[in-house]
């Protein structure tokens, strides 16, 4: 049995409680008892003290395991002031003086503007919070304790709560339970007590004085925050409280409710960080595992989701992916990748997207756009895949069919990957003045593999005003057919009138077919409206055997063509293998370099240097195959 001394509320209550009613009190007081008598008098009056809480401490027994109070036992008789809080392991203290300075809460819906502590709820009903008003002098601290029993050492706890708003006192200004924990209180008084801000309670709804209905979304905030760095050992007991700040003027009734606190034998460190500060979404990969991540629209939020994978928000609680983060007020998203072969899956968005920056790591990176967006007005998009290592990654951009990325106003688009760039059919990339910008497989060392650097099979990369539109695109250095950049099956690199251009490099194996750019098919073309269009293909393969390495090649009714005033410039040179037929261009089956308007026509082509036959600088071949101007000059070297 434990000892300790009474309070002077206690004594207070010893006091009153150990006069006889009707009998002069000199004559019978505790004094005049033999000393068993008191005590037995004493143990007789403990449970009936005022006020006055024996509950043990709330035991924790399992890490990872949570324990919860949804304060749903607290007393429901409308008007009553002295109910004693008999929650296990929960206590209030009440200092100032007055009345209700008596350590006993009351029942209120709202309307009551005294100093009191609280259980609040709709009149009558079971579903109760606990929770505090400061008026006067009168001042109320709420709290719980918990020991340790788990067997081990806890090192965090998630902490997690709605705050609930009872009554505003006064308009136009935020009142606070301020959240603090302890490792060496005895009591709601005693110890050394830290702030966890994250936790503060302030008041959600600041119009119109009087009750509120805390069970009202626009009157509650769910809290959440994990407090890392503890060293709690098994046994040992530690204190949480919330306290009633003196805000200006009337103060505001304010409750916690569905309270809940998980111990961990770690400091738990999210996988993600995520970010809302200054208009911008951040979102950073600080595990490192090589993940598939979803990014997907959510009514008016946007939906992070990893399977197995789990999140902190704004420094808060670790908790398990999926979020939403509303999506009002952002100006920008960003995801950072880390180490791993990550996949981030963008998904479908009704709502206009703001910026978005999509950042590699270390690793085997690859970004699916698998939807329709339409960015906001000058919002931009920028993915960079490039030059996240020494030794570059496989890194991956596809836009999957059907899907359209449409950026508006001043909104340019920046594609930058380690491997290859895939817009699938009837997929489009669309700027109106902005830059549109895509590269594959530029860095300073080349992927290995099997792939082509930038693939439009049927996609589009448009540009409608006169913003540039570069692509530059370095196929795989394995096996045949590695083209730079294949424009086919009526895909499409345009401008309405602002300057194209394009450079393909064929892949450096020992393969065939290594086309620096490939444009086959009706209606596949370069083109612009009135801008300049520059093209450039340069021939793959190795200074072995291979042939038909060609520079470009322009087949089946492909285009290279401007209008207006847009010069045409057109450039190809073969690969440096020693087989037959590497050309530097290969213009056949009825394609064309053309100017629809005066632009001049500028072709040169180089064929293959070493001793193999039919090496053409340029050859053009078939009905309808040709090289022509609407008004500007044609010059032609071979």
């Amino acid at each position: 049995m434990s000892l300790r001394l009474l309070s002077r509320k206690e004594r207070a209550v010893f006091s009153s409680a150990l006069r006889i009613p009707g009998v002069c009190n000199h004559d019978y007081r505790i004094a005049s008892m033999s000393l068993m008598n008191r005590i037995t008098l004493v143990l007789a009056l403990l449970p009936f003290l005022s006020g006055v809480t024996y509950a043990q401490c709330v035991s924790l027994t399992t890490l990872g395991s949570a324990s919860s109070q949804n304060f749903d036992a607290l007393s429901n008789v409308p008007g009553s002031t002295t109910n004693n809080l008999t929650l296990t392991g929960w206590f209030l203290n009440e200092t100032g003086g007055g009345a209700r300075d008596n350590e006993q809460y009351a029942v209120d819906a709202g309307s009551s503007n005294t100093g009191d502590t609280y259980s609040y709820g709709a009149s009558a009903a079971t579903e109760r919070a606990l929770g505090t008003l400061r008026s006067g002098t009168l001042l109320s601290v709420v709290g719980v304790c918990f020991t340790n029993n788990t067997g081990s050492t806890i090192q965090s706890l998630n902490v997690a709560y709605t705050g609930e708003q009872w009554r505003l006192g006064t308009a136009a200004r935020a009142d606070r339970l301020d959240f603090q924990y302890s490792l060496n209180a005895t009591s709601l008084t005693t110890g050394t007590w830290t702030d966890v801000d994250a936790l503060d309670f302030e008041t959600p709804n600041t119009t119109t004085t009087g009750s509120k209905d805390g069970n009202v979304a626009a009157n509650r905030t769910a809290l959440a925050s994990t407090i890392n760095s503890l060293s709690i050992s098994n046994g040992a007991t530690f204190w949480l409280r919330w306290s009633d700040a003196d805000a200006s003027g009337a103060d505001d009734g304010l409750a916690i409710d569905d309270f809940s606190l998980t111990p961990n034998n770690a400091s738990l460190m999210p996988d993600y960080t995520i970010t809302t500060a200054g208009n911008a979404i951040v979102v950073t990969d600080v595990a490192g595992n090589g993940d598939v991540l979803n990014v997907a629209e959510n009514g008016v939020s946007i939906n992070f989701a990893a399977a197995g994978r789990t999140y902190s928000l704004n420094g808060g609680p670790t908790l398990s992916l999926p979020v939403d983060v509303p999506l009002a007020g952002a100006a920008s998203i960003t995801i950072d990748a880390a180490a791993g072969n990550d996949i981030i899956n963008v998904g479908a968005f009704v709502a206009a997207l703001p910026s978005l920056t999509l950042n590699g790591g270390t690793g085997d990176d690859v970004v699916n756009f698998n939807g329709d967006i339409t960015f906001a007005a000058d919002a931009d998009l920028d993915v960079d895949l490039q030059d996240d290592e020494a030794m570059p990654g496989v890194d991956r951009v596809v836009v999957a069919a059907n899907a359209n990325l449409v950026l508006l106003g001043t909104g340019a688009a920046t594609l930058k990957v380690s491997r290859d760039v895939v817009v699938n059919n009837s997929a489009s990339i669309e700027t109106i003045t902005g830059n549109l910008t895509v590269e594959a497989n530029q860095q300073t060392i080349p992927t290995s593999g099997n792939f082509i650097g930038v693939k439009l099979a049927g996609g589009l990369l448009v540009s409608y005003g006169n913003g540039a539109l570069t692509v530059k695109g370095t196929g795989g250095d394995s096996g045949n057919d590695q083209y730079g950049i294949q424009i086919s099956d009526a895909g499409r690199i345009s401008s309405s009138i602002g300057k194209v251009s394009v450079s393909g490099t064929g892949g450096s194996g020992p393969g065939i077919f290594n086309y620096g750019l490939l444009i086959d098919g009706a209606n596949s073309q370069i083109t612009s409206g009135g801008g300049d269009v520059e093209v450039e293909g340069q021939g793959g393969g190795d200074s072995g055997s291979g042939s038909q390495n060609v520079g470009i090649r322009l087949a089946n009714a492909g285009q290279i063509t401007s209008g207006g005033n847009g010069a045409v410039s057109v450039t190809g040179t073969g690969g440096p293998g020693t087989g037959n037929d590497i050309c530097g261009i290969l213009i056949i089956t009825a394609a064309q370099i053309t100017s629809g308007g005066s632009g001049k026509v500028s072709v040169s082509g180089t064929g293959g240097s070493g001793p193999g036959i039919f090496n053409y600088g340029l050859l053009i071949d078939g009905a309808n195959s040709q090289i022509t101007s609407g008004g500007g000059d044609v010059e032609v070297e071979g």
